[in-house]
């Protein structure tokens, strides 16, 4: 599998979604725009396909042997769910605790774009951004930050570990104000738990 060097693509979902991936050996950025209810991002070919048919795990022990604890996955930095592709520049890899995270506010996002009294339209899109900070020369995210705005106005931004470790009994995210979403997890999941987990 190509290690990252300066490359770049872009993304297109319908009329609704279209994005543009940027990325260094150092950092990932997923820059989109979302015109309305979105539409899933094309998965025919699966994560671990994308990524040189290795899945995550393989990926993170080859450049890391010692962290056999942890369960490791392809994230999306702009969800398949949200209308991002399997694709190189849009996968990092990370831990089962970051994909989760990753999941709450995709699934925030999608509730958001699909409620008409948000006027999520052409003329008032919301502005979406993601950025990955690397492990030199390799696809393993060591932190992720995103964004996203409507109308002029910051709809959510956090940031957190692409490599955390930990576990944890809840998580609840408080996005967009009124909007809760929470999980009970234990150690982990299964790949049925979750729609954007293919690998």
């Amino acid at each position: 599998m190509p290690e990252p060097k300066a490359g770049s693509s872009v993304f297109k979902v319908g009329k609704v979604t279209t994005g543009t991936l940027e990325w260094t050996d150092k950092q990932v950025t997923v820059k989109a725009k979302i015109r309305g209810a979105v539409l899933r991002g094309d998965v025919t070919k699966k994560q671990a396909a994308a990524m040189g048919n290795t899945s995550a795990r393989d990926y993170v022990l080859a450049h890391q042997p010692r962290w056999t604890k942890a369960s490791f996955e392809w994230l999306h930095l702009f969800g398949s769910a949200l209308g991002g592709p399997n694709a190189l520049g849009n996968l990092v890899a990370g831990t089962f605790d970051a994909n989760t995270q990753m999941l709450a506010v995709e699934q925030g996002l999608r509730n958001y774009c699909a409620n008409d009294e948000n006027d999520v339209t052409p003329q008032s899109p919301v502005y979406v951004t993601v950025t990955a900070n690397l492990m030199d020369g390799t696809w393993i995210a060591e932190h992720i930050a995103f964004a996203a705005e409507h109308a002029g106005q910051e709809l959510t931004s956090g940031s957190f570990s692409g490599i955390t470790s930990s576990r944890y009994s809840t998580l609840a995210f408080d996005i967009f104000g009124e909007l809760a979403l929470g999980f009970a997890l234990g150690s982990g999941g299964t790949d049925e738990d979750y729609s954007d987990r293919d690998d």
